[in-house]
């Protein structure tokens, strides 16, 4: 489900709501754990090769290189782009 193929939701409509959110949290949770499997553990265990920033601050360091992307008007806000902004403050949660 994408922004151009879902449905609005008219107000009121709780199910409906409850059913995309659902849908699209479990979309968010599939991709952050095939990108674990892909990746290892390497966002909480990073190598430390060229950086000895922490774990928070590298994904918070992705974060900004995203958004900047965004700010020179090189590419929209959805999509693939989004889910990553998305997974990037998950996992920032995560670490809580």
């Amino acid at each position: 489900m994408n922004e151009e193929t879902a449905p609005r939701i008219p107000s009121g409509t709780t199910d409906d709501f409850q059913q995309r959110l659902d849908a699209a949290l479990f979309d968010l949770s599939q991709l952050l754990t095939e990108r674990h499997k892909h990746h290892g553990n390497a966002v909480f265990e990073p190598q430390a090769v060229f950086s000895t920033a922490s774990a928070q601050e590298r994904i918070c360091i992705m974060l900004d290189y995203k958004l900047s992307r965004y700010q020179q008007g090189t590419t929209e806000l959805k999509g693939e782009n989004l889910n990553d902004l998305i997974g990037y403050l998950i996992l920032l949660k995560i670490m809580e």
